[in-house]
């Protein structure tokens, strides 16, 4: 099986969680059984202060192609690791390792590098790079905020390079007029860099390749005083703005039609007022739109039927926008391709919850796709709803008014046996009334009684204060009352259990 092993190349996999010299002996022993690895991948977990020397067994894997490392702490450099000549894809995450760009010189054949989360102590000019101008193809130094340079230090990499990764990176200067020329350029993001979002003289020949980029580039889009229906990005299908952090300048949603084909429009990066805008701005992708995440996006305005006619949407998450839950206009027909149906927002009324679980049922019981009975924790009213406070049910421990609490009321599902239904949640284990969707199967049933065991178990218990009711009390002060009754005239909110339906 040895011989076999060193003809096969295989991939191989090292998790170590103990120390780095054990890592090393590791290493050599899979290096003299497995010499002709090409694609090793080795896993730290939260592995700290590893020692000098111990990757230097990864010389003798004279086929390696691809060196993976994941979340190691390295105490010192490690030169060796820049002294593989076949290198063609290398790359780090969760790494804490000491070295420089100029080390690129000794992987003359590298094409991929990437740099993830941690590797904090990079230093270097984007200068160095231009050693890898004949082979490299993606560079990804992602939070690397020691890094030096210009975007106009990879002029000599215009014609090989596929994916530009510099988010963080704010000692990199330069403008999006140095990637104009970049005729492979497929992926760019430059959020959160020194670069600056500026296309002067912009033309529909300028960025053939590029499918995929964020937020800088919209910003430099809105600065244009050139109309989009002069010229437009047809090759862009992705803006990936997640987990981003924007700054001072708003992105008006009005530049997403300089992207005709566009696919994926996402931003989830936490309460953001900077992009602004109607989702009536997507509508001249009804026919290609497949994924639109605004959460948080608080200035972004519109209703849900806006979207109805976009037969191609799977992924749709609106929570935390302004946007208008409008289910009532919705068509048993619209969003036939949407897959969950539970992020379509929040119900701004009590009112509303109603119509809005209804129509989560009703997608999920007609759509194989939508998974809307999941569990939906993150369904609740819309935080900038009047009738919008929290249960503030510590005072039914304490007697006293909390000033701040962590539970709200939310919505859920309730299934029982073939019954769907749903209630109001106001945390600590306390709900309200079961608001059925579904009729009660018969008692002649032959399954009945174990639909009424369940019934029994999961609509008897913790109602509490909430027992009769089904919505949440108007107000704040409605619902200290109820709280205030509950603690005085316990025995008032207990009520005999129903009693079983007979069989005819």
């Amino acid at each position: 099986w040895r011989d076999t092993a060193r003809l096969a190349s295989p991939v191989v996999d090292i998790e170590d969680s103990t120390t780095g010299t054990n890592l090393g002996i590791r290493l050599t022993s899979l290096r003299s059984v497995l010499p002709g690895t090409s694609d090793l991948k080795v896993y730290g977990h939260r592995m700290r202060d590893v020692p000098a020397g111990c990757l230097r067994p990864v010389l003798g894997f004279r086929n390696l192609h691809s060196l993976r490392l994941f979340d190691i702490d390295f105490t010192g450099p490690h030169p060796y690791l820049f002294q593989m000549q076949n290198l063609e894809v290398f790359e780090m995450d969760g790494i804490y390792l000491e070295w420089n760009l100029d080390m690129l010189s000794g992987l003359p054949r590298l094409k991929k590098l990437s740099c993830g989360i941690g590797n904090s102590r990079l230093r270097g000019s984007l200068k160095s790079v231009r050693a890898l101008r004949d082979t490299l193809t993606h560079l990804s130094l992602h939070g690397c905020r020691q890094v030096t340079g210009s975007l106009h230090d990879l002029r000599d990499l215009r014609h090989t390079l596929m994916k530009l990764d510099l988010q963080g990176c704010d000692l990199v200067t330069g403008s999006l007029d140095n990637l104009r020329s970049f005729s492979l350029l497929e992926g760019l993001f430059l959020e959160g860099s020194g670069v600056e979002p500026n296309l002067s003289d912009v033309t529909a020949g300028d960025f053939p390749s590029l499918t995929t980029t964020d937020a800088l580039f919209l910003k430099a889009l809105g600065r244009l005083d050139t109309p989009s229906n002069s010229f437009t990005f047809k090759s862009i299908t992705s803006i990936d703005m997640e987990d981003v952090p924007l700054d001072a300048v708003e992105i008006n949603l009005d530049v997403v039609s300089y992207f005709p084909n566009l696919q994926r429009f996402m931003y989830s990066g936490g309460h953001n007022n900077e992009i602004v805008g109607s989702l009536k701005s997507f509508l001249v992708h009804r026919h290609c739109l497949t994924e639109l995440h605004l959460r948080d996006c608080e200035e972004v305005l519109g209703s849900l039927s806006d979207l109805r006619d976009f037969q191609h949407l799977e992924s749709l998450d609106l929570r935390g926008t302004m946007i208008t839950v409008d289910v009532q206009n919705i068509r048993p027909n619209d969003f036939p391709s949407l897959k969950d149906a539970t992020y379509i927002g929040h119900p701004w009324f009590v009112k509303d919850a109603h119509d809005f679980m209804r129509f989560l049922h009703e997608r999920n019981r007609h759509s194989s796709r939508c998974s809307g009975y999941q569990y939906c924790g993150h369904l609740h009213l819309h935080t900038k709803s009047p009738e919008h406070y929290h249960p503030r049910l510590e005072y039914l421990a304490t007697g006293e008014l909390p000033h701040d609490s962590s539970e709200e009321f939310t919505l859920q599902f309730v299934k029982v046996g073939p019954r769907m239904g749903w209630r109001w949640t106001a945390g600590y284990g306390y709900y309200f009334e079961t608001s059925w969707l579904d009729d009660e199967p018969v008692a002649s049933d032959e399954r009945y009684d174990e639909y009424w065991e369940e019934f029994e178990s999961k609509t008897r218990d913790m109602l509490g204060p909430f027992r009769g009711m089904y919505d949440p009390p108007p107000t704040e002060e409605a619902n200290r009352q109820v709280l205030r009754a509950f603690i005085r005239y316990p025995l008032a909110f207990s009520v005999e259990r129903r009693v079983r339906p007979r069989t005819e």
